[in-house]
């Protein structure tokens, strides 16, 4: 079994660019192999400790620029970035084709 731990990284880390260029946050998750969900409380506080510690030495950020959040916030995230990238692909594909009067066909 797999615990998901995620983090939001603060734009002040520098780690991450909207399309305009400008620093946001970033968020991250880290994967812990567990034998059950029902991990102790004090357990799963070390955990986040050390996910922490583990994103900040990958990212050579400060610790205190990554806070914990829930697997809701992080899914919630993923899924905004993931509808903003399809709506950017799509105005580009419908920019290119009125510049160049392409037509799609729709399979």
């Amino acid at each position: 079994m797999k615990i998901r731990l995620c983090y939001r990284i603060e734009k002040s880390a520098g780690c991450g660019q909207d399309k305009y260029g400008d620093p946001t946050e970033v968020y991250s998750c880290v994967k812990v192999h567990c034998t059950t969900y029902n991990t102790p409380k004090n357990k799963y506080k070390k955990y986040v400790r050390e996910g922490r510690r583990i994103i900040a030495t990958k990212f050579k950020i400060d610790e205190k620029l990554i806070v914990p959040i829930t697997l809701n916030e992080y899914l919630d995230q993923k899924d905004e970035e993931q509808s903003v990238s399809k709506n950017y692909f799509k105005n580009v594909l419908n920019i290119l084709r009125v510049k160049w009067r392409i037509k799609w066909h729709k399979q």
